[in-house]
């Protein structure tokens, strides 16, 4: 009877799953799948698309996500996504990156804490590189120790803190790294013993040493007031130069930028 009732009067979801994208055709149909297989509940899938050029819309469509057009770059996205969301629960999720199994469950424990203000998943970069595997254990240890997790690593909040904070900062460039800064004033940013799994697209690109020389630069710059509009195009101007001898083949992260 009670299996009846459910099946009838399915229960609130308790987590919403939201997803920025622009042009993430290639990507965002398996992304929107595993968050439907891999929950162990009813779920609301937000996708808040950059108005892409592709068929990233029609593709989440399909695949099962709920899908709106938002301007203003990915903050903007972001937070629209989180004022869509019925959920208690909310996960921020990169288009390139699938969760673990259970990993609703995962957010419920940890946000149930007191001293727990926000999480994120451990990371796993899908490589077999050994400097990307390097990359991939400092960032874990940073999220660990330093409560620093990147937005790759899939930030969850408590829809009620998110509002309290005020969401994401309105910024071009940066915001997830903002809001990390934020939420560890207000208490404990704990990291799930569960990994979420990431394209090694970026760092397979634009070389491991590379890449880890601009996220450093950029972050310095940023912590000494430069301002995020000017890193976005220091950022893409670095980025487009290191992929000068293919430039046909240009990946969808680096047009990701252009368009924030």
């Amino acid at each position: 009877m009670l299996h009846l009732l459910r099946t009838v009067f399915p229960p609130p979801p308790q987590t919403a799953v939201i997803i920025p994208t622009y042009n993430e055709s290639s990507t965002i149909s398996e992304t929107v799948r595993a968050v439907l297989q891999r929950s162990t509940e009813r779920l609301q899938v937000i996708v808040a698309d950059g108005f892409s050029t592709d068929d990233t819309a029609q593709k989440a469509r399909r695949a099962g996500a709920r899908v709106l057009r938002v301007r203003g770059g990915r903050g903007q996205q972001l937070n629209k996504g989180a004022e869509l969301a019925k959920a208690p629960n909310l996960l921020f999720l990169h288009a390139d990156t699938k969760v673990p199994p259970a990993f609703d469950v995962h957010i419920k424990q940890l946000l149930q804490r007191p001293d727990v203000v926000a999480g994120a998943f451990r990371l796993h970069i899908d490589s077999n590189m050994l400097g990307i595997k390097l990359v991939q254990q400092v960032a874990n240890w940073r999220s660990i120790f330093f409560q620093r997790p990147y937005g790759d690593q899939g930030l969850f909040i408590t829809k009620r803190q998110f509002d309290r904070i005020g969401g994401y900062e309105p910024m071009p460039f940066l915001e997830d790294y903002q809001i990390v800064r934020t939420l560890s004033r207000h208490g404990r940013i704990a990291i799930a013993n569960s990994s979420v799994v990431t394209n090694a697209r970026r760092w397979e690109t634009l070389g491991v040493a590379r890449t880890t020389f601009f996220n450093q630069v950029i972050l310095l710059a940023y912590h000494v007031g430069i301002q995020p509009s000017i890193l976005r195009s220091w950022y893409r101007g670095m980025a487009n130069k290191a992929i000068t001898n293919s430039p046909n083949n240009k990946p969808a992260f680096i047009r990701n930028i252009k368009q924030r």
